[in-house]
């Protein structure tokens, strides 16, 4: 999904200046989230817009906020909420989320994190802010979650599999704890690549489940399809 623009059912991304283009990881945060009827909800490094706007889409009257830090990628998250069907409700600022102080505490918190500090940078400056964890580490992600998050409220975030270790450790430090953890396993028969991790403030019973995009053919999974039927185009 690399295109300048994307068309879902209900709404465009355009992505003209953002360094990071559209993934099925903010697509599948976008649609799995739980998320409030009403209420306040913040999307941290929204990128696009993507999931913000989703969430906009999902609930019924929550007011959405989006924060990021790149100039560029902030104002193609502006256009795209503004041009969708429920811009009134979703505000987009940008600025560091470590230094952001809204008055408030929001009852969920989405984000879609850098995660590429394990790998080679590109050289592209803007590719590599959004891509590796220089510019929000999962310990500023958390401190801010920790920050910012209402007392009964969920922070969701989608990671690699292999960092779940690291992001819980630095939940935890801050407060949150696992409350419910979705497996991501992109096709049929391989391991899970990504997790869902839903996050409260107080420790409970751990749900579990495991979402599969693609059967072993390389189809679209009937779980797939209905998860995000609402969004994308090419399902009925």
């Amino acid at each position: 999904m690399a295109e300048s623009t994307f068309r879902f059912k209900r709404f465009v991304i355009n992505q003209h200046r953002t360094a990071m283009k559209l993934g099925t990881d903010a697509v599948l945060l976008g649609a799995a989230a739980e998320l409030p009827d009403g209420g306040t909800v913040l999307d941290i490094g929204t990128g696009t817009g993507i999931v913000a706007i989703m969430a906009a889409q999902r609930s019924k009257s929550a007011r959405i906020t989006a924060i990021e830090l790149n100039e560029d990628a902030c104002a193609d998250a502006a256009a795209n909420a503004a041009a969708s069907p429920w811009g009134d409700r979703i505000d987009v600022v940008q600025g560091d989320v470590r230094a952001y102080d809204p008055g408030l505490r929001f009852d969920c918190i989405v984000s879609n994190p850098p995660y590429y500090e394990r790998q080679t940078k590109s050289g592209d400056g803007a590719r590599d802010m959004a891509r590796h964890d220089g510019s929000l580490t999962y310990a500023a992600l958390m401190q801010s979650a920790g920050r910012l998050l209402a007392d009964d409220g969920t922070c969701t975030v989608i990671i690699p599999s292999d960092c779940v270790g690291d992001m819980v450790r630095e939940a935890n430090g801050n407060g949150l704890f696992v409350a419910k953890e979705t497996a991501i396993v992109m096709r049929e028969g391989k391991g899970a690549s990504r997790a869902i991790l839903q996050l409260r403030r107080r420790v409970g019973l751990l749900r579990a489940e495991t979402i599969t995009v693609r059967d072993s053919e390389g189809n679209y999974t009937r779980q797939y399809a209905g998860l995000t039927r609402d969004f994308y185009l090419f399902f009925d």
